[in-house]
């Protein structure tokens, strides 16, 4: 359920990835709006579930951390950007039970 839940979260963020550069210059505020709702809620959704996805793969939250201190802190990462470290990304150092 973990893992499929990750991947509808791949697939919203791809959407919505979509939608924004579809907006264009001269999108209305109405649809600006829509968008930042959806971005947020999504947001909101992938942290939630990354709490979850510590407790049953921790070697993700071990990658999610090295990752950070490698980026650059003062830039805010977008909700459509965030790595959401399934199974398939991985690093090989930090394996993750096969059961999954």
């Amino acid at each position: 359920m973990m893992l499929t839940m990750g991947m509808d979260f791949e697939i919203q963020k791809r959407r919505l990835k979509l939608d924004i550069d579809a907006l264009g210059l001269h999108a209305t505020d109405d649809q600006k709006r829509k968008i930042q709702i959806r971005a947020t809620t999504l947001q909101r959704k992938i942290f939630s579930w990354m709490d979850v996805q510590q407790l049953y793969m921790p070697s993700a939250r071990i990658a999610q951390l090295e990752a950070q201190e490698r980026s650059d802190h003062d830039v805010e990462e977008k909700v459509e950007d965030i790595e959401l470290w399934l199974p398939s990304v991985l690093p090989k150092k930090h394996s993750c039970d096969i059961r999954l």
